[in-house]
């Protein structure tokens, strides 16, 4: 297969997750090899996706809309569309801010009891 890519990659092992379905459906991957506009990514298993869907870099804290240029029984590689940072939350990192409000909430309730006794 001839290179046709625009950037260089560089050699990964980073975890990624997979975002398809309406963001209902999450498939884990590796990130074997990453560049500005796209990756080739790993999965344990064939897995049918669809031609465009959202990957997740999780020790970078990126999120890309990605579409599939070539894949074969475990590989794929893709072409980063457009960088979706911008509105895209984790699930983990919603339930996370959702436990520390009703944390934060909790604490400011004991605070409150413990300054104006009843």
């Amino acid at each position: 297969m001839d290179n046709r890519r625009f950037t260089r990659r560089q050699r990964t092992c980073l975890e990624g997750r997979i975002i398809f379905n309406h963001r209902h459906s999450t498939l884990d991957c590796i990130v074997h090899n990453l560049s500005s506009d796209g990756a080739k990514i790993a999965l344990a298993d064939y897995a049918r996706l669809p031609d465009e869907f959202d990957i997740a870099i999780c020790r970078k804290r990126e999120t890309y809309n990605a579409k599939i240029i070539w894949r074969n029984t475990t590989e794929i590689g893709l072409r980063f569309l457009r960088p979706t940072n911008d509105n895209v939350v984790s699930i983990e990192l919603k339930r996370r801010i959702r436990r520390l409000e009703a944390e934060r909430d909790a604490l400011a309730s004991r605070i409150s009891e413990m300054t104006y006794p009843g």
